[in-house]
């Protein structure tokens, strides 16, 4: 039989959260990551990368009818978003927040790409 797994990571786990109960309730793999994360970003980091998400969203929606322009959302989503979700079960919202918060260079790499673009502006 095959069996699917998946892989959950989880980021500065509190220490009142037993990892034994997380393997015995779940069939997930579970791998933490301790002191990464967003935790040290100020606040207005947090609330810039949500709003250039939600720019980045509605570029999207808005371009979506346009072949040429949808292709270039698709391959820079495909080889961007996938390093925080693998089979793209997120939001492209809330992809594109994830990618923020744990992976800033290559998020700003995409940001910049689409600015380089004209699909976003500042």
């Amino acid at each position: 039989m095959y069996l699917k797994t998946r892989l959950i990571v989880i980021y500065n786990l509190p220490k009142s959260l037993s990892i034994e109960v997380l393997r015995k309730n779940t069939s997930y793999s579970v791998i933490i990551m301790p002191g990464s994360g967003h935790k040290l970003m100020r606040e207005e980091t947090i609330i810039e990368i949500k709003n250039m998400a939600m720019k980045i969203f509605n570029a999207y929606e808005d371009f979506y009818l346009d072949k040429d322009k949808r292709i270039i959302f698709d391959d820079l989503f495909d080889k961007y978003l996938t390093l925080v979700d693998m089979d793209r079960f997120m939001d492209t919202y809330d992809a594109i927040v994830s990618l923020g918060l744990t992976h800033r260079f290559e998020y700003d790499l995409m940001v910049k790409t689409l600015k380089d673009q004209s699909l976003i502006s500042d």
